[in-house]
């Protein structure tokens, strides 16, 4: 997995600024079969090296396995955790002590 260019740098401008860094992506390939489930947790641990290398830590790591039109068993569902739901956005909130209304009325 690489970053693109700059993108170490900015994170760290964000971590300076007070800002915790999580990450929430949709990942149908797991219910598409293009790769196993097991497969995310390597691309979580290279990304908590890469950001390591700069001092950046990774506060959070959720994913949605999910997709109605896959074609893998216990994938192939609608989800609230796939986006533009916000069941991974709730979940990281709920892990990490973040008000989602707070935050967002500030800007």
């Amino acid at each position: 997995m690489r970053l693109a260019p700059g993108a170490l740098e900015g994170l760290s401008a964000l971590h300076k600024s007070g800002y915790s860094l999580i990450v929430v992506s949709n990942q149908s390939g797991v219910a598409r079969g293009l790769f196993p489930e097991r497969a995310l947790g390597k691309v979580k641990r290279s990304l908590r090296r890469q950001l390591a290398a700069f001092s950046v830590p990774l506060a959070g790591f959720y994913y949605c396995p999910h997709h109605p039109q896959g074609s893998v068993d216990g994938y192939t569902i609608a989800c609230r955790c796939r986006k533009p739901a916000p069941g991974m956005l709730c979940c990281a909130a709920d892990d990490l002590g973040i008000d989602l209304g707070e935050k967002l009325s500030r800007h």
